[in-house]
């Protein structure tokens, strides 16, 4: 192969690499996203049960 070919699959490669890279990053992302809601909606459940344990020891 010549010099020109080499340097063509070098570029190509660290194209992919890079394309991997932020492709990782959101998944990653979304991931964190993902448990960030989830802790959010625990939170409000705990909320709930708290207002209903007060409402229940008020009466």
């Amino acid at each position: 192969m010549s010099l020109n070919s080499w340097h063509l699959i070098e570029v190509v490669t660290l194209i992919a690499a890079i394309a991997i890279a932020v492709l990782l990053v959101l998944v990653i992302k979304a991931f964190i996203a993902g448990c960030m809601k989830r802790s959010k909606a625990a939170d409000i459940e705990i909320g709930q049960i708290r207002r209903d344990e007060k409402i229940r020891d008020k009466s």
